[in-house]
């Protein structure tokens, strides 16, 4: 029963947690552009049979519709993250763990926070879209490893079927993952001649019809008319951004599982045989080097080519370790052989189609922290010193994030009361509440005293640059009555 408490509180205060996070960020960059768009304009286009947008039908189409229900907005936000940690809980079986891995995910770099978490078009493509692979894993981990088939009314069958399909209209190395990984463990069941109900097989026909849909629309999408292009002439540099965008800012997760090696060796070098305990002592002065190297090196992909070619060796080196550790302490685990390798999967199609963004390795460091927990559980337990770290760490998360979420929020409530007044007006110049902590919220642009996706989004006219007024000036002010607020600021002669 204690157990049974604890988890609906820990999944209560997920919801409530990233709630708050939704309400605090505000609208940016495609929030802005597409929420411009409305839905039969959107279809207008062409976007589905002609030459013009993407494949990513069902993400577009909530990007363009949930900007405008701003509470649907926070409460889609909050489920996908409740999801997620539900599906934490289910892979790890352990609910001290899941929550470790929810904090790793929030002490992710700060760029893929703000392209993630920090921006609700990047949130939708990145996060939402992996909860369908997870929700796979957590099928699989039950009905192919444990071998435990269930049977589902065809109702659910069906449902099933049509989330397989809209599943694949968000993500495109998702949705070839979530292919792969139904044919992979559909091969599987057959080869060990396991049962598998009917809503496998509609997952996978329904998945591959989606992926189908995709793929085809990216065919048919021309390089002019797509943010995305094939860049093959920069498979060289390409390789280098991305090994160490993925693997080289992210060192609290190398560090902490180089710890959990050492946990293990201290409590299972008995039962190693000397080659296996040589490879892991190689394994762990590895890590060691490649966090130390990291920390030299704190920006590789601007290093020189002889530098680089180094920093990337390590980098690779460092992937190649995790399946070493894979093979001794995971050899017989398919569920982690399916998350070390899936964090590689994620990021090569990037190697030929740019642009490359830090949210694109969110889905990676997730695979490889559900994998490091699968490292722990071979022969870790929870002591009760470590539950006492993790809700610690917990509470400095939690205030660390308010201390930067407040004034985001103060600044975004601001910020667009005066701008939905602005709208309202011909008064020239506008003006514009800078809003604080930039690099927590995903922006492209330079300066917010000119973002053109926000006016055309709030419908000001005509376009063009404002006054930028910087936080430290306003936010002591009144805020509350846009017109008042307007004659401060025009008194202002700091703001002319």
């Amino acid at each position: 029963m204690r157990k049974h408490v604890g988890f609906w509180l820990y999944l209560g205060l997920v919801f409530v947690g990233s709630f708050l996070m939704s309400v605090a960020f505000p609208l940016t960059v495609d929030d802005l552009g597409w929420g411009s768009v409305s839905i039969q304009r959107y279809l207008s286009w062409q976007n589905i049979t002609g030459p013009l947008g993407d494949g990513r039908f069902f993400g577009n189409t909530l990007i363009i519709l949930l900007p405008h229900a701003t509470w649907l907005l926070h409460l889609f936000y909050a489920g996908t993250m409740t999801a997620l940690a539900y599906l934490v809980v289910r892979l790890t079986h352990q609910l001290w763990l899941a929550g470790g891995v929810m904090l790793l995910l929030l002490w992710l770099p700060r760029t893929v926070i703000a392209q993630t978490f920090g921006w609700n078009a990047g949130f939708i493509n990145y996060v939402f879209a992996l909860l369908f692979p997870l929700a796979l894993l957590v099928m699989a981990q039950r009905e192919v490893v444990e071998n435990k088939p269930r049977h589902h009314h065809w109702t659910l069958v069906v449902l099933l079927g049509l989330w397989a399909v809209i599943a694949a209209w968000l993500n495109e190395p998702i949705t070839l993952l979530s292919f792969l990984s139904l044919t992979a463990f559909i091969g599987v069941a057959k080869w060990r001649h396991q049962t598998l109900y009917a809503h496998w097989y509609a997952m996978w026909l329904g998945n591959g019809v989606g992926t189908a849909i995709l793929l085809w629309k990216t065919a048919r999408t021309t390089a002019a008319s797509s943010a995305h292009y094939f860049s093959l002439g920069q498979l060289p540099s390409n390789i280098r951004l991305i090994f160490a965008v993925t693997f080289s800012q992210y060192l609290w997760l190398p560090i902490v599982i180089a710890l959990t090696v050492c946990g293990l060796l201290w409590h299972q070098h008995r039962q190693l045989s000397a080659r296996q305990l040589s490879v892991t002592v190689v394994a762990v002065l590895f890590i060691g080097i490649y966090v130390v190297s990291m920390l030299v090196w704190p920006q590789p992909r601007t290093l020189n080519f002889g530098l680089g070619t180094i920093a990337l060796i390590l980098e690779a080196g460092y992937w190649l370790v995790l399946v070493a550790l894979t093979y001794l302490f995971l050899k017989d685990d398919l569920i982690a052989w399916y998350l070390v390798l899936a964090s590689l999967f994620l990021i090569l199609p990037f190697l030929l189609v740019q642009p490359f963004g830090e949210r694109a390795v969110f889905g990676p460091q997730l695979m490889l922290i559900l994998w490091w927990t699968r490292l722990w559980t071979t022969g870790l337990a929870i002591p009760r010193w470590l539950q006492v770290v993790v809700t610690g760490i917990a509470v400095g998360t939690v205030v660390f994030f308010a201390t930067a979420l407040v004034p985001i929020y103060q600044g975004k409530t601001a910020a667009t009361r005066l701008i939905r007044y602005e709208a309202k007006t011909t008064m020239q110049p506008k003006y514009y509440l800078e809003i604080p902590n930039h690099d927590w919220w995903w922006n492209l642009h330079v300066s917010q005293r000119f973002d053109y996706l926000q006016q055309r989004f709030y419908g000001i006219r005509p376009y063009g640059p404002g006054i930028l007024v910087p936080y430290a000036t306003w936010k002591n002010m009144d805020t509350s009555d846009p017109a008042a607020l307007i004659k401060i600021l025009q008194a202002n002669p700091n703001l002319k």
